[in-house]
């Protein structure tokens, strides 16, 4: 059986275009035609995120002169969830974890809106 391309995660990632004019595309797979706005993001994107600045003595992480902060993944998903849901337990425990996971998705999606118009 052959090995498929995946990451360590299992994930499988895209296939990489052998055309050697065009960088290959490590994120997403597209139609040729919108082949180029892709590859001009994906460039942009490592651009931004090579310029990265890490101080430990004063907690500043800081990529490209903006000033980051790093957060366990489980510290916003489930520990957030579980302290939302906590708040809300007098409303039952389905309506109280319903308002923490939708809390949770606007409040991702609120900053995942602001980095992007960053």
């Amino acid at each position: 059986m052959a090995k498929k391309n995946t990451t360590q995660t299992g994930i499988q990632k895209p296939a990489k275009k052998s055309d050697s004019t065009s960088p290959p595309l490590n994120t997403v797979r597209v139609p040729d035609p919108i082949r180029p706005i892709f590859e001009k993001a994906q460039q942009y994107v490592a651009k931004y995120f090579s310029d990265r600045q890490e101080d430990p003595e004063h907690s500043s992480i800081r990529i490209s002169g903006e000033r980051y902060i790093l957060v366990r993944a489980a510290s916003m998903s489930v520990e957030f969830v579980d302290l939302v849901a906590s708040l809300y337990k007098d409303r039952g425990k389905n309506e109280s974890q319903a308002l923490a996971y939708d809390l949770l998705f606007d409040v991702a999606h609120a900053i995942g809106k602001a980095d992007a118009r960053a």
